[in-house]
């Protein structure tokens, strides 16, 4: 698992992310700025960033370091009057980005929210959970930014444990426990952050079977939907248990599944 270093750019990052939108840019341009998974487009030998308003070719991204898979948060315009081709994928410039951290959720069909796992000293309170991307699955990705208050160097780590529903009060087909835990003891400065974070639910899907497919034809087409309930650790009590805030009322979200 990554580790994650909280910088000021992130937090500008994040603030970008909760307003993106394509944005008119002058003449027939718009811009905007977007979390994405990058692929790759064998139809024309280049790779592209999944978003949900479609898939966009991306030439800058040949000579980096990103592979297929990665997730980022990207800015990007398309001018529509430069188009090598008339059809998608259409081609993106002016491409900036900044590697969003990633981690693998882990199904635990008998988890106990009593259950502690990391230590109780090392948990790192979160403060607020926030869905990006307009509420999606990017490739079996769902983007969230998790706020905290933490110094600026704090180095921090995100366990996501998540448990299939089998209460009748839910429709949530899974609840998604998300833990963070610290890596090191911060200055006393503190700071609210937040901190944009993406969860690899791809094994997720695939262990709900038919029910969820990530499909590999239909990008920008709103295909299948998956609920899941948010609950998020924010410390512990006196005994040492964990505690758990849901995100929003009962903390049920729905997830539009894209490409």
């Amino acid at each position: 698992m990554k580790k994650i270093f909280i910088v000021p750019l992130l937090s500008t990052a994040v603030a970008l992310c909760l307003v993106s939108c394509l944005e008119g840019g002058g003449g027939n341009k718009q811009e905007g700025t977007f979390p994405a998974v990058v692929s790759y487009n064998t139809d024309i030998a280049l790779p592209t960033i999944l978003t949900t308003i479609g898939e966009f070719a991306a030439p800058k991204l040949a000579t980096s370091d990103l592979k297929k898979g990665d997730c980022i948060l990207v800015r990007f315009t398309l001018d529509w009057d430069n188009q090598p081709t008339n059809k998608s994928p259409f081609y993106a410039t002016n491409i900036s980005y900044l590697d969003i951290d990633q981690s693998y959720a882990e199904i635990k069909d008998d988890f106990d929210e009593k259950e502690l796992i990391v230590p109780a000293d090392s948990i790192l309170p979160i403060l607020s959970v926030i869905p990006q991307s307009y509420h999606a699955i990017l490739n079996g990705k769902v983007f969230f930014v998790f706020g905290h208050n933490v110094s600026i160097k704090q180095d921090m780590d995100y366990s996501m444990i998540v448990k299939p529903n089998e209460d009748a009060s839910t429709d949530a087909a899974v609840t998604v426990y998300v833990i963070c835990k610290k890596n090191n003891e911060p200055d006393e400065t503190k700071y609210n952050v937040e901190n944009l974070y993406a969860i690899d639910m791809l094994n997720v899907i695939g262990e709900l079977g038919e029910e969820i497919t990530v499909h590999e034809n239909g990008v920008d087409i709103r295909t299948q939907q998956l609920k899941i309930k948010i609950k998020y650790c924010t410390g512990v009590d006196e005994q040492g248990v964990p505690q758990y805030q849901s995100y929003y009322n009962d903390g049920t979200i729905t997830l539009a599944v894209y490409k």
